[in-house]
């Protein structure tokens, strides 16, 4: 209690490292210490951080990983997130369309939370 006012965790949003630390046990290893998921786990981080409020900046699929693994698809929503938007939508139907590829996934989530337009 902070002055006399009881501390709920819910009255501070969610940030991107929370996902991301909620989400680390689902990680496929990588040596490049990227936190890779599977096409069914990066849905479920895109529909948490949709709940959260918390935009998606973009998501890189990879057909291979490791240290010098280097994307083979990227999806990049920084500008539309600028504008104020999430980009769930779009990050979701990138994973879906490349999912069945056993592709694997980083998803990039932005800072802050955003207000949905």
């Amino acid at each position: 209690m902070i002055s006399g006012l009881a501390f709920h965790p819910h009255d501070h949003p969610m940030k991107a490292d929370d996902l991301e630390a909620e989400f680390a046990g689902r990680a496929v290893p990588d040596s490049g210490g990227l936190l890779l998921l599977r096409a069914t786990d990066a849905l479920a981080l895109v529909s948490r951080a949709s709940d959260e409020g918390v935009p998606v900046l973009g998501v890189d699929g990879y057909a291979k990983q490791g240290a010098d693994a280097l994307p083979d698809d990227i999806a990049d929503y920084a500008a539309s997130v600028a504008q104020g938007h999430g980009c769930w939508q779009q990050a979701e139907a990138f994973i879906r369309e490349r999912g069945r590829r056993d592709m694997l996934f980083e998803v990039t989530l932005g800072d802050d939370p955003v207000q949905i337009v």
